[in-house]
């Protein structure tokens, strides 16, 4: 249907189709018009109007190439409009109502151009409307060719999928409702052109979980590798700046930001680097001999500051290392802004860290003497505590084993990444089998929703332990 009357408040609703333009005939005359006009040159394009019919302002704003809406349909179709309009009101007589309607008549013109795919639907849920149409938010689609597409704001990251539906939808610039006729323009032929024809719908998905698999491979060609090598030869492979970060990486400005407080990353002169586990272990190492050697006296776990750490290192180690292990492993001195003390758990954990790694199979007893004479004087190792997401302990008759196990290695699928705990070890506490989650889960809550959707569990005491995958997983 390319005409239709709207109605007045109280009069009966009717719908009259046009027997002289249909949308048949509409693309029939388009075709014609477009055959004549590839033998004229573009000056000799004519553009008919009709002096009789009024113009109303919102009809001769451009919208395509600067052309206006009137002057583009009457290139593409070659009825008299007039006569169009005429045929459409008389019908209007045929009721008993005519002196209680307003008629108002609008013809929808479809173009061989509402197929080029110009334009997508996007699904925006009702509580972030408000958030997508404010002008002061900045929508970016970040990544490469190769990646999912994902919609970012300054503070927000979605997924965008696209779901094909059964219904046809079809996109015009506007569309005139009932109220915007009255006597003054109820006798113009108001005319609106079809710009898309959609099957599809791209919908959205808040992503809240950071990934740093993606962050950490972005970096391997921009890494601090060692003490002793030469880092800046090896750093000119790949540099990074913040504006690589944030075209590459599909997370927002905020969200990156954030990430990077996680990571062992710096940044120095504009530039990042991610620092390696070989260069932690070093600097863990050297920091280690410094709380014992007596030529850093006032060097301790409970008093450090950014002064003592750069006499304790060489000066090829990077004023930003040094800043991001205060930040990440230290806790800053309440009476003294310059001094720091270690957070103790944090400094063995990742001590610990370097270690497993190298054995990934031994002793419980054997593991931990080592790990007490790695440790400085004042820190102590606890086998609770200080193994959380890096391993687990098999018991037996012959006497407990550690095993590291990888986060690194393990799946990105939530239910993949339970059959590989599972498969090191039948049963897990709440605590234990949180930090083999979390990087996926993003938070407790959403482990404990995953846990109760694929695990078994058994009350034990004031707490739950998990015995496996339910049936069907």
């Amino acid at each position: 249907m390319d005409a239709f009357v709207t109605r007045t408040p109280g009069s009966r609703k009717r719908r009259l189709l046009s027997q002289t333009s249909t949308p048949l005939n509409q693309l029939s005359s388009q075709n014609q018009t477009q055959i004549s006009s590839q033998s004229q040159t573009p000056s000799d394009i004519i553009i008919s109007t009709t002096d009789n019919l009024e113009n109303i302002v919102e009809e001769s704003i451009p919208f395509l190439d600067g052309i206006s809406r009137t002057e583009y349909v009457d290139k593409v179709s070659n009825f008299n409009a007039e006569d169009e309009l005429s045929a459409i009101l008389s019908l209007l007589e045929l009721g008993d109502d005519i002196n209680n309607v307003i008629p108002g008549v609008q013809q929808i013109i479809f173009d061989e151009d509402m197929i080029n795919e110009r334009y997508r639907l996007m699904e925006v849920d009702n509580t972030l409307l408000d958030y997508f149409t404010n002008p002061n938010t900045e929508l970016v689609f970040r990544g490469n060719f190769k990646d999912d597409l994902t919609l970012c704001t300054n503070e927000k990251t979605f997924k965008v999928k696209e779901n094909h539906t059964s219904k046809t939808y079809l996109l015009f610039p506007e569309i005139k409702f009932v109220d915007f006729f009255d006597e003054n323009n109820c006798k113009t032929l108001h005319k609106t052109i079809s710009q898309g024809v959609l099957r599809s719908i791209l919908t959205l998905e808040e992503q809240k979980v950071c990934n740093t698999k993606v962050i950490e491979e972005y970096f391997k060609n921009s890494q601090l590798q060692s003490f002793f090598s030469n880092n800046e030869i090896s750093l000119q492979n790949k540099i990074i700046t913040i504006h690589d970060l944030l075209n590459d990486i599909q997370l927002s400005e905020k969200e990156l930001i954030y990430c990077f407080n996680k990571l062992p990353i710096v940044s120095e002169n504009g530039m990042y680097y991610w620092i390696s586990d070989d260069y932690q272990n070093e600097f863990f190492n050297t920091l280690i001999n410094a709380f014992d050697d007596s030529k850093f006296e006032e060097l301790s776990i409970e008093s450090l500051s950014f002064s003592l750490l750069r006499e304790a290192f060489p000066e090829r180690v990077k004023d930003g290392v040094i800043e991001w292990f205060l930040k990440c492993f230290c806790q800053l001195d309440e009476e003294n802004p310059l001094k720091y003390c270690l957070l103790k758990d944090k400094f063995i954990l990742c001590c610990v860290k370097y270690l497993i790694k190298k054995v990934n199979i031994i002793k419980m007893s054997e593991f931990t003497k080592i790990v007490d004479e790695s440790l400085p004087v004042g820190l102590e190792f606890d086998k609770k505590k200080h193994l959380k997401g890096l391993g687990v302990i098999h018991t037996s008759i012959t006497g407990d084993t550690l095993q590291f196990i990888d986060v690194n290695t393990l799946s990105n699928d939530i239910k993949s990444r339970m059959k590989q705990l599972f498969a090191y070890s039948k049963q897990w506490e709440c605590d234990d089998i949180y930090p083999f989650l979390l990087d996926i889960c993003g938070d407790i809550k959403s482990c404990d929703e995953a846990l109760i959707k694929y695990c078994r569990s058994v009350k034990n005491g004031g707490s739950r332990t998990y015995v496996g995958l339910k049936y069907g997983y």
